[in-house]
């Protein structure tokens, strides 16, 4: 991983952004984090890697971040309690379900 891309994955740790994410979901949230600012926030990470934390730049991180935390959505809630599978944000069930063939219904 590019430095640059471990400054945002630090970003978010020390910031709470993955204080709700299951532990064993962490590896992906860095993963798809450090994609979406790939694929979106490109000059942001330019120029990271040219040395630049200004105030502009923080805001930017902020800003990407708390954007792909929301969409990333939670596990634990804010007492430390696993959050049922139908509390799941929509944008996850959708994403789950789009990828399986459609089931019959049994016959009766």
């Amino acid at each position: 991983m590019a430095v640059e891309e471990q400054v945002v994955v630090i970003y978010a740790a020390t910031n709470g952004y993955i204080d709700r994410v299951a532990v064993d979901r962490v590896p992906e949230f860095h993963q798809a984090l450090v994609a979406r600012l790939r694929a979106e926030n490109a000059e942001v990470l330019e120029k990271i890697a040219g040395g630049d934390w200004s105030d502009d730049i923080v805001d930017a991180v902020k800003a990407a971040v708390e954007d792909f935390a929301k969409d990333f959505g939670e596990d634990i809630d804010e007492d430390g309690v696993a959050i049922e599978s139908s509390d799941a944000p929509v944008s996850a069930a959708v994403e789950e379900t789009a990828d399986e063939p459609e089931k019959e219904a049994a016959p009766a």
